[in-house]
């Protein structure tokens, strides 16, 4: 079976390379140049506009899109919308005309919920993107909606929460707050919070994840997913955690929250109908999983 994985650079398409690499799986991956070089088959340097199509397989079975600018901040809506939008439908289009590609998964975001009651569910809470960003998505998924009902394929969304775990520094300064907030701990750095740090989010395992997209391509059908841990943990809760767990104390420095317009104070996400469709269930609860993640970067995994 041959798999196109896209963002196979990054920290999650890393992961899923490296996952399905492993279960034989013929993986040819795009990504970005100066990260890191994935588990695959076949590798190309390339963004989503410059896929060497005659390069690939004369049919490639399962697209896994996990590109995008996921800069929250980044107000260039044109750019977001090329990036996240139109790069990848143009894709999507290619794919099923010329390499015969039935069955597309691709990531989504919780984001595009926004500060809309918990738990948020697919297709009851209302949608109400906060930024340029969740935005986009929010377009991708209306566009890959139609894609699959029209062409008659499978075109899955899974709508991430947070998602942390091992190499995440391949986000910079975008990784999760349990990321950061970890390494400030070890290095006995102040950790700073938008004041008075109870904000909370649906924290999510980066295998978790991965777990989620397998699951997918056992579905068959064109359809919107929430993946994530159902749990909503504040940002005081995983500092305390990372404290106990590391034996520490450092108390954060709590600061005025200048994004209140365009951030998101919860997160949770019902996971019924990933569960009931997909088979999907987180395989820690979210604080066990967190304390699982520190203990195992104390003891010296790679970043």
């Amino acid at each position: 079976m041959n798999i196109l994985i896209t963002g196979a650079t990054g920290f999650i398409g890393s992961h899923l390379c490296e996952r399905l690499h492993e279960q034989n799986f013929v993986v040819h991956a795009l990504g970005n140049k100066g990260r890191i070089v994935p588990k695959c088959t076949q590798f190309y340097q390339l963004n989503l506009d410059g896929i060497p199509w005659n390069m690939l397989p004369s049919k490639i079975d399962v697209c896994i899109h996990q590109a995008a600018n996921n800069f929250t901040q980044d107000y260039d809506i044109a750019n977001m919308i090329q990036s996240n939008v139109i790069s990848p439908s143009n894709m999507f289009y290619r794919l099923f005309e010329e390499k015969k590609c039935r069955q597309f998964i691709y990531a989504s975001s919780a984001s595009i919920y926004g500060n809309e009651k918990v738990p948020q569910t697919e297709f009851k809470t209302k949608l109400n993107p906060l930024t340029p960003y969740a935005k986009s998505k929010m377009q991708f998924e209306q566009f890959a909606q139609v894609f699959g009902k029209e062409k008659k394929c499978s075109v899955v969304g899974l709508r991430y929460s947070n998602v942390f775990g091992p190499n995440e520094y391949l986000k910079g300064s975008r990784a999760s707050m349990v990321y950061q907030l970890l390494q400030n701990v070890l290095n006995d750095e102040t950790p700073k919070l938008f004041k008075f740090g109870e904000h909370k989010r649906d924290w999510v395992y980066v295998d978790d994840v991965v777990n989620a997209n397998i699951l997918a391509m056992n579905y068959k059908d064109t359809n919107i997913f929430n993946v994530g841990s159902g749990e909503s943990v504040s940002m005081n809760r995983v500092l305390e955690i990372i404290n106990q767990e590391l034996g520490k104390n450092i108390m954060p420095e709590y600061i005025d929250n200048n994004i209140t317009s365009t951030y998101q104070n919860e997160s949770k996400l019902n996971l019924t109908n990933s569960n009931t469709f997909l088979g999907y269930k987180p395989e820690m609860a979210a604080e066990d999983r967190i304390s699982s993640f520190v203990k195992l970067m104390a003891r010296g995994a790679k970043n």
